[in-house]
């Protein structure tokens, strides 16, 4: 989550820090942490070592925070045989999946559970199915749980803006918004269709320059953001390069940001963003852009109630 100074402050140059591994929590990630110095990378390599006698991952002293991922692969050719360094690549793979899946799905895993799942792999010759990872044996995963996985109200003198895209088969794209208190109120809540040339990485851009420009016309203070695209998010927070499709609509929104006091703005689950999904559903039908205001239809209240209920 990022937070944006005071208005009063924006003038300065803002620090954006490198994004914490989410392995060991320790330390902010970047490729040379995450594939030789994180404790889980180690545990796992240690693990192999000890029960097939794997090679251990080899100090290297030329690389460094900044070194690219190619660039150390090319300085381990030097170091491991092609064999040796095709096994390390491969642990590094799966070292990479199981850290998607903790920030994506908030699946976290053992490192010996990591070492079980590359074992599989060796084994029978082919990658485990992602549900066969997840659950270990086939067992069908539950419900996620968690920050993230369920929409709550924001503090006293804050909103919180959830905003989203949609996309038929037909190529139809809109947007939707919401916008709600401390108590779960809806205060505004929007909604446009916005065509066929619109994909969908664009229409969550959209959503959120409007829910932003909407709750500026409210004369609204203090932000909070909530979106479940994590492209539109990272781009927004500057974790992550722009797209280039989105590109003028990112600095649109940077630019009305700078008209609020505090903002924040972090990525949330589909669970927690299920109001702002209703209002993007339902839009496909509006030609312009739509402000929607208290009382609302009977199927629009229940979803807010179920929110703040959590």
């Amino acid at each position: 989550m990022t937070v944006f100074p005071r208005r009063d402050r924006l003038e300065k140059s803002h620090v954006f820090l490198p994004q914490q591994c989410v392995l060991c929590t320790s330390q902010c990630e970047t490729s040379t942490h995450l594939f030789f110095l994180c404790p889980f990378t180690i545990d796992v390599f240690l693990h192999w070592q000890a029960s097939k006698g794997w090679p251990c991952l080899p100090v290297l002293a030329n690389i460094s925070a900044s070194s690219s991922f190619k660039d150390t692969l090319y300085l381990l050719k030097g170091y491991l045989s092609q064999k040796d360094l095709a096994k390390v690549a491969t642990t590094w793979w799966f070292i990479w999946f199981f850290r998607n899946k903790t920030i994506f799905n908030e699946e976290s895993v053992s490192s010996r559970r990591a070492s079980f799942a590359i074992s599989e792999f060796f084994s029978n010759g082919s990658r485990p199915k992602p549900k066969e990872v997840a659950g270990w044996g086939g067992h069908k995963c539950g419900p996620r749980r968690g920050p993230g996985c369920c929409w709550s109200p924001p503090p006293t003198d804050v909103v919180k803006i959830n905003f989203d895209g949609s996309k038929l088969s037909t190529g139809q794209a809109s947007l939707g918004f919401v916008v709600r208190d401390h108590l779960g109120e809806v205060i505004l809540a929007g909604s446009n269709a916005l065509g066929c040339c619109t994909s969908i990485l664009q229409a969550e851009a959209w959503g959120m320059l409007e829910a932003v420009r909407g709750s500026h016309s409210l004369n609204l203070s203090n932000v909070m953001i909530e979106g479940d695209n994590l492209k539109v998010i990272n781009a927004v927070n500057k974790i992550w390069h722009i797209p280039w499709e989105i590109d003028n609509i990112n600095c649109d929104v940077g630019k009305e940001l700078l008209k609020f006091n505090s903002v924040s703005v972090k990525h949330c689950f589909r669970e927690a963003n299920r109001a702002a999904d209703f209002m993007a559903h339902q839009s496909h039908t509006v030609p312009s852009l739509c402000y929607s205001f208290p009382p609302y239809d009977m199927d629009f209240s229940l979803l807010i109630r179920k929110d703040v209920l959590g």
